[in-house]
């Protein structure tokens, strides 16, 4: 059960320790050291008493105030030292039922008959223990508004400090202000912890939203991390079989580690699936992000804002910032992904051994990959033969970039667009000793590069299509691809590895289409050439373009097609455009990809093949 749904049942159990007492027939209203066992909770009140409201039948509405309550649940234990309970109207027989073990009624419909128009505590502690770690939660000044019929309208937290430890050593501190709630279930979470669901259990709100101000949280290395706001809404949930608590019993008994055993490895993934697909969140957003490191005060990260709503999840304002640098980040987001194939794969798992886990069920965890989307990231670093130099840094961009896969087969997108605009980057010494002082040494100063690439699988024709592939440059041109592969059947996604290869081996080329577009890359070389061979461009140019014209048919063969593409490729040398070059095979079945790879002669294969090229 979550922090929250544990929270608010113990509320209900302090409450309902308090009906019980003043309605068991006590002649005074008050009364110290009580103790109620209640299955899997237990609770101890040092002190309570009534206030000037009381009524020997709880027929009206009243206050009772409670001292020294302790709620425990699990591994987690509550500390109350005051909690007071305004405008109580529950019936002594009701009251004295809540807390009866032995009662026939489950505790959530007994809770769902619970009311107040206020709930309020100066301090709550909460201690929680899980093997080697504890952790301690400390909250100061809480109100719960208007709980009716188990339902908690609204309810705030002025503060809170918590500590986490490790084997008895400090690991985190950290606290929040101002927390706030709304609509809490209180009934349906008792329900989820200790039942168990059926087949298809209704997924239901457990709360409307929880909000908190100024989270911070310090390691034990003094790396602080501060969030001006947490928002969570809409958190629906189910039950799960096993039940909610029993879940988290059985997970705290479980090895994990490296000496967990392959049985409890299986239970293990089948326990967490179940849980994670027991929960939906209808929208989740933080910002104000800042980390900082007290030992590296050079170093920062910020974030405006982490959120998940309508299915997108979008982090906005990255900047991260060091002595070595620094990155920006204007927008990550991640649409259409979806866990749904993992939580159930590894729910199918459960009491598999290694033997038995085959490529399939492997394949089967793949979660359906969704759309990735950046925007405006930047790199700048120091150089690293002259890190001082500022003029030397190097400046890296991309103004846009995406990933987006198709609908998945087998775990496999049958489709994929990759794009990225305007890659920038100065070409400084550093990046020219990286393999780019060729286009240094043509005047380039800068690169400003663009890209796609988009292939799609078509059932129903077998194809696979390259249906873009683009690169281009700013000041330089473009160069385009295209080309269709048939013969490709379901096969080529099968998780085994031998049939999907022999199924690719079956494919056959069926169209080739490549363009050519100077924007200035030739004039530069050109340029360049001219100077090394003492020419003047325009000469280079007509040497270029007469080669092409005569070589390219020798090269092929002699064919009309041959000298056609020569004359073609000589056109455009000589006034460059755009060159368009074509291949497709005579036969409408296309080429198998056996053929290709087992031919001889490059002549012969031409023979088979239709040429064409085009100049604009």
């Amino acid at each position: 059960m979550t922090t929250t749904g544990r929270r608010t049942i113990r509320y209900a159990f302090a409450a309902s320790a308090a009906a019980l007492i003043l309605a068991g027939g006590l002649v005074e209203p008050s009364g110290t050291d009580v103790r109620l066992e209640t299955g899997g909770a237990r609770v101890e009140i040092g002190a309570w008493r009534a206030g000037s409201l009381w009524s020997a039948a709880l027929a009206q509405a009243g206050t009772v105030t409670l001292d020294n309550v302790v709620v425990t649940v699990d591994a987690v234990t509550y500390r109350l030292p005051r909690i007071v309970f305004e405008g109580t109207s529950l019936a002594r027989p009701e009251l004295a039922a809540l807390f009866d073990a032995k009662a026939p009624e489950p505790l959530h419909a007994r809770l769902a008959r619970l009311s107040a128009t206020r709930v309020s505590a100066p301090q709550l502690v909460m201690e929680q223990k899980a093997k080697d770690a504890s952790a301690s939660f400390t909250y100061r000044n809480l109100s719960l508004e208007n709980v009716q019929a188990g339902r908690i309208a609204s309810g705030s937290v002025e503060s809170a400090a918590f500590e986490v430890k490790e084997e008895d050593e400090v690991a985190g501190t950290g606290g929040h202000g101002r927390l706030t709630l709304r609509e809490i279930d209180l009934a349906y979470a008792a329900r989820l912890y200790a039942e168990a669901g059926g087949p298809s259990p209704e997924m239901r709100t457990l709360y409307g939203q929880i909000a908190l101000e100024n989270l911070t949280f310090t390691d034990d290395e003094s790396a602080t991390v501060r969030i001006g706001r947490v928002a969570v809404d809409d958190v629906r949930a189910r039950a799960t079989n096993p039940s909610w608590g029993e879940i988290s019993t059985q997970l705290s008994k479980l090895e994990t580690g490296e000496k967990a055993s392959s049985a409890d490895q299986a239970k293990v993934m089948r326990l967490v699936g179940e849980l994670f697909g027991a929960m939906s969140v209808g929208g989740m957003e933080m910002t104000d992000i800042i980390g900082t490191d007290a030992e590296d005060k050079d170093s920062r990260l910020t974030i405006s804002r982490v959120a998940y709503a309508g299915g997108e999840t979008r982090m906005e304002g990255l900047a991260a910032t060091s002595a070595d640098g620094s990155m920006r980040l204007g927008l990550l987001s991640f649409r259409g992904f979806s866990f749904k194939p993992v939580i159930e794969g590894l729910s199918r798992l459960a009491g598999k051994g290694e033997s038995e886990i085959g490529a399939a069920e492997l394949r089967a965890l793949v979660p359906t990959l969704g759309t990735i989307r950046a925007l405006d990231l930047s790199f700048d670093l120091p150089s690293s033969s002259d890190p001082d130099d500022a003029t030397k840094r190097t400046r890296v961009g991309v103004r846009e970039a995406s990933v987006e896969p198709g609908p998945q087969r087998n775990g496999i997108p049958t489709s994929l667009r990759l794009s990225v605009a305007n890659f920038t980057a100065d070409l400084t010494s550093d990046l020219q000793d990286s393999g780019l002082k060729t286009l240094a040494d043509m005047g380039y100063r800068s690169l400003d590069l663009s890209w796609t690439a988009a292939a799609a699988w078509k059932e129903e024709t077998r194809e696979l299509a390259i249906e873009d592939f683009t690169i281009s440059g700013r000041d330089m041109g473009r160069i385009g691809l295209r080309a269709v592969a048939g013969d490709i059947g379901p096969d080529v996604f099968s998780p085994d590895t031998a049939v999907a290869l022999v199924a690719l081996l079956g494919a056959s080329a069926r169209g080739l289409e490549v363009t050519v577009q100077d924007g200035g890359l030739y004039g530069r070389l050109l340029a360049q050439d001219s100077k090394a061979k003492r020419k003047t461009p325009d000469s280079l140019r007509a040497e270029y373009a007469a080669t092409a014209t005569l070589g390219i048919p020798m090269l092929l063969g002699g064919t009309p097609q041959a000298r056609a593409l020569g004359e073609t490729v000589g056109r455009f040398l000589a006034k460059p455009g755009t060159l368009r070059v074509s291949a497709t095979p005579k036969d409408p079945r296309g080429l198998g990809l056996t053929e290709l790879m087992s031919v001889g002669d490059p002549m012969a294969l031409l023979q088979r093949v239709d040429l064409k090229a085009t100049t604009e």
